[in-house]
């Protein structure tokens, strides 16, 4: 021994419990860690006490000191008897998962720490550590790389608290009057260990590949969809071309016939009548590019808006159309009605930027924290599948947001070449495009886009150290796509009525508000 270890007897916790029955573990020299040579300890027994004191001594050897990979053992642990066991890592390994069971939710500290004297065995001490801990009642679990102890060992350390205040979130110590009137129950627990082999870093790869496959996969699929739709659009038009081409052929024979005193007026009329009902059965129809430019012009002063006052006075014109559109119940300027949902989109790239860095810039400091004091109660993970990776502590729940940043950047490509598509159509003079349906405006499906790309960004960011202070990073969009996708659906059935996109992020604020609300309201009940 290099190193002096000394305890009281009886153990008195901190909250003033006493136990009359005290064990220590003597931490081995690690020098000696591969030999077999006897060493000698010496007890020191003494008391302030006036009058003599009668203890008993025992000691015995701890015989599964060392765990072995896949093995489990089983041991009781209380405040006054803490106890830990080495571990190797054995040749090739370099990360393992250590995991603890107990049947009893008793609360209790699971340590992992350098191989090396002293040992952090007691509860005032254990979380100063150089190491890793965690509190735990029925479950837990810590993931330890090679690189993190370089000599190859390291200790497991069990300390059992005085209380459960800590696993119950409720962090007051208990004063001498209220521990000895509090009626707690012994404080024995009963754990099993077990060390078993992980996921080594350098496999990362497999399902890094795969996730990546699956999602370039569905880009290849969309790619194939629109390459397919591209060819049947160019086929179409290629036989309108043909038919518009044929009919004027059909149309101008009759009328030099005519001209020519061959042909009689009433077949010259049936001809035309053929024409005409050939032009309606010809798609998709024409219409000049100049026209087409007049009828989507309009004018860029936000105010200049159709307030529908003259709607008494036009709507005869409508009534005696020979055919009345979709279209025609829209009487809004097009272009002031695109600006307005534009708008969206760049308030919410404005509202991310301001939202996102401090977040992102918590969360680094969350886990900085974690890293340097080694308290994983800061963060909560599933550590049982957690897969730590450099500098996060569960890289897989981060990556795992990878899908809605790559599906969200897709979600935008196909929204543009739609748009793009439109607009020379448009251009090209396909009076479909402008008669068939309501005026289309794609300023609410880019900021979809844009809010599933921030969902995967600010959920990742979340799960860098989730918690109760930062759950709200994951939900915020969530709940913008919710309401950002109510809207679509209403303008898609009202194309004149438009809600202001200032009016609707002071809404999304409201939301938000509420759930910040019920987190605290729950987090002062838990």
């Amino acid at each position: 021994m290099r190193s002096v270890l000394s305890w009281t007897v009886p153990y008195v916790s901190t909250d003033g419990q006493k136990y009359g029955s005290v064990s220590k573990t003597l931490c081995p020299d690690a020098s000696n860690r591969n030999t077999s040579m006897e060493e000698t300890i010496i007890v020191v027994v003494s008391t302030s006490s006036a009058i003599d004191v009668s203890f008993t001594l025992l000691g015995n050897f701890v015989g599964d000191f060392n765990l072995q990979s896949n093995r489990s053992i089983t041991f009781s642990s209380n405040p006054s008897a803490p106890q830990y066991y080495q571990y190797e890592f054995p040749e090739g390994v370099d990360m393992v998962l250590v995991k603890a069971h107990s049947e009893n939710s008793t609360c209790a500290y699971l340590s992992v720490q350098n191989a090396q004297c002293p040992i952090f065995d007691d509860f005032s001490t254990v979380r100063y550590n150089e190491g890793i801990f965690q509190t735990m009642t029925k479950q837990a679990a810590i993931t330890v790389t090679r690189d993190m102890y370089k000599s190859g060992f390291f200790y497991v350390v069990v300390v059992v608290h005085p209380n459960d205040n800590m696993c119950d979130n409720n962090y007051r110590t208990l004063t001498p009057l209220e521990a000895q009137y509090s009626g707690s129950s012994p404080r024995t627990k009963i754990v099993t260990l077990r060390v078993k082999h992980t996921l080594e870093t350098h496999d990362y790869w497999k399902p890094i590949v795969t996730t990546f496959g699956v999602i370039l996969a569905i880009y290849f699929l969309s790619g194939f969809i629109i390459a397919g739709n591209i060819m049947r659009q160019k086929k179409a038009d290629m036989m309108a071309g043909t038919a518009s081409e044929r009919d004027y052929i059909i149309l101008s024979d009759p009328e030099s016939n005519a001209q020519d005193g061959q042909m009689p007026f009433a077949q010259a009329d049936s001809a035309s009548s053929n024409y005409g009902t050939a032009e309606r059965q010809s798609s998709p129809s024409r219409i000049k590019p100049d026209s087409a430019e007049r009828i989507i012009a309009s004018s860029d002063d936000e105010t200049d808006i159709d307030m529908l006052d003259d709607i008494e006075s036009t709507k005869e014109v409508y009534r005696t159309k020979t055919e009345l559109y979709v279209s025609d119940l829209s009487r809004k300027k097009v272009n002031t009605l695109e600006k307005k949902y534009n708008m969206y989109a760049w308030n919410l790239i404005t509202v991310s930027v301001f939202y996102a860095l401090p977040v992102v810039q918590l969360v680094i400091t969350y886990q900085v924290v974690t890293n340097v004091t080694g308290n994983q109660d800061s963060c909560y993970y599933n550590f049982l599948c957690a897969k730590p990776y450099g500098w996060f502590s569960a890289f897989n729940n981060v990556f795992s947001n990878t899908g809605y940043v790559m599906l969200g950047i897709l979600f935008l490509l196909l929204v543009w070449r739609k748009e793009y598509a439109h607009k020379k159509r448009v251009h090209a003079g396909y009076k479909n495009e402008l008669t068939h349906g309501i005026p289309k405006h794609y300023g609410l499906l880019y900021a979809l886009g844009y809010a599933l790309i921030m969902e995967g960004i600010m959920s990742g960011s979340y799960h860098v150290c989730p918690n109760r202070a930062n759950y709200q990073f994951d939900t915020a969009y969530m709940y913008m796509i919710a309401c950002l996708g109510m809207l679509k659906m209403y303008q898609q059935r009202h194309p004149d009525i438009n809600a202001n996109s200032y009016k609707s992020f002071a809404l999304f604020a409201v939301i938000l508000f509420i759930g910040f609300l019920g987190l605290v309201s729950c987090s002062e009940e838990w």
